[in-house]
Order: C-alpha cells, then sequence, then structure tokens
C-alpha cells in the first residue's frame, strides 16, 4: 500500500482498488437428507442467497452456524461482509400406521403406531376362535398387501391398513349308497356354525332309508331333508334300499 519511487519526470500513476472478498460454505446434515446451494466467493456488500431443499422423506428445520440458528427459512439472503459457515439441518418425516380388524370382533392386531421415513412396520394378525385371517389391505384403496399373518410394511407415508377376517368353512360331503339309488343336494362348502340342508330323493323304485355318518356308522335320521348344524368337516351317507 506504500510505493516510493525515484522522480526524474513527470508520472501519472493509477492506484488501484477491489473489493473485499469473503467465503459462504454450505452443508447439509444429515447428508442424505437434502441439498444445498448459494456457497462461494462474493465481494463485500453482494447479497447472497442460500437455499436448501429436503429429499423425499425428510424435513427442513433451520440454518445454522457454530452452535447459533441463523434463521428456520429454507430461503435466506444476507447481505455479506464476512465468512460465513451454513448448515442446513433437516429431520426425517415420521408417519402413522393405523391397523383395523374387520369385522372387528374376528381377530386382533398389532404393530400400528408411529416409523420414521423408509423403515420397516411389522403387523401381525391373530384370528379369534373359528376366524381364519384373509389378508391385508389399503383401507383407502382396496389394494392388497400381503395374505400372511404377519406384514412386514416399508413407511413411506401415513398408512391405514385392514386386516380382513372371515368364519371357518367346512366341507359337508355326500355319498349315495347304492349309487344308482338316488340324488342328493345340499352338499357343498358351508360357514362355521351355519346350517346346511340336504335333499334326497329316490330314484325310480328305490325308498330312501336313512342319513349315516361315513366314519362312525352313526345314524342323523330317516327324513328325505335333513339339516344339521355345520362346525366341522362332515361326510355323510345317503341310504337308499
Amino acid at each position: 500500500t506504500i510505493l516510493t519511487i525515484l522522480v526524474t519526470e513527470d508520472v501519472d500513476l493509477i492506484a488501484n482498488f477491489i473489493l473485499e472478498s469473503f467465503t459462504v460454505t454450505v452443508a447439509a446434515n444429515p447428508v442424505e437428507a437434502g441439498t444445498v446451494s448459494g456457497g462461494g466467493i462474493f465481494a463485500e456488500g453482494t447479497s447472497v442467497t442460500v437455499t436448501a431443499t429436503a429429499n423425499t422423506g425428510y424435513t427442513f428445520r433451520n440454518w445454522t452456524e457454530g452452535d447459533e440458528e441463523v434463521t428456520a427459512e429454507a430461503f435466506y439472503t444476507f447481505t455479506i461482509d464476512d465468512d460465513h459457515d451454513f448448515v442446513a439441518n433437516f429431520t426425517i418425516n415420521a408417519y402413522e400406521v393405523t391397523v383395523a380388524a374387520n369385522p372387528a370382533e374376528c381377530g386382533e392386531v398389532d404393530g400400528a403406531g408411529t416409523y420414521y421415513y423408509n423403515t420397516y412396520a411389522t403387523l401381525t394378525a391373530t384370528p379369534a376362535a373359528h376366524y381364519v385371517f384373509v389378508n391385508w389391505t389399503d383401507a383407502e384403496s382396496g389394494d392388497v398387501y400381503g395374505t400372511e399373518t404377519t406384514l412386514s410394511l416399508l413407511v413411506t407415508g401415513n398408512v391405514d391398513v385392514i386386516a380382513n377376517f372371515e368364519l371357518e368353512s367346512f366341507t359337508v360331503t355326500v355319498t349315495v349308497n347304492p349309487d344308482e339309488g338316488g340324488t342328493v343336494t345340499g352338499a357343498g362348502t358351508y360357514n362355521y356354525n351355519t346350517y346346511a340342508t340336504l335333499t334326497a330323493t329316490p330314484a325310480a323304485h328305490y325308498n330312501f332309508v336313512n342319513w349315516t355318518d361315513a366314519e362312525t356308522g352313526e345314524t342323523y335320521g330317516e327324513e328325505t331333508i335333513l339339516t344339521i348344524l355345520v362346525t366341522e368337516d362332515v361326510d355323510l351317507i345317503a341310504n337308499f334300499i
């Protein structure tokens, strides 16, 4: 800043000046949570804007410098007069996983709660007596998540899940004895604790005798129409003579 010259003739000099410059550095915390921009070298008095953009599953919290909060605004504009080292802080989002049984009295479900973005919720369905688990569905869209009683669900947003149950079903089988003795209607699949109505119709020159259990030989009745309460698989014989 001091120049000494020997004067031997006229001299016309220019003293040149430039504005002082400062450095702005920006960083994201945690690194994977978002992107930042606006860092660089700037002349004193320049208007500088630093920007923080959260990635999916994260929310911008604030800009800090050292231990001090600078601003809670993701876009921060200031006039530079010094070096700055800014950190954009983000928080991971938390989402609600809601789970319900359908019908409500048909089973129990576990695993509902609050989960961080991109973590797994483990949901468990336990059927009540005489019910079986069917599947997990989305309460809003109806999409099926799975058919196992335990579901591992990746959480990327709020989700409302339904655990679907239904009554146990059993098979009522009927055999005609002899084969040509007649016909029977009513065999099939029935829900637990419902009634099956079986009807025996003798063929020409045959008469109906009775209904018997194919396994034990126990007699159920001698009327051509039999109504039974289904609580398990049943194998009957319609006997004709």
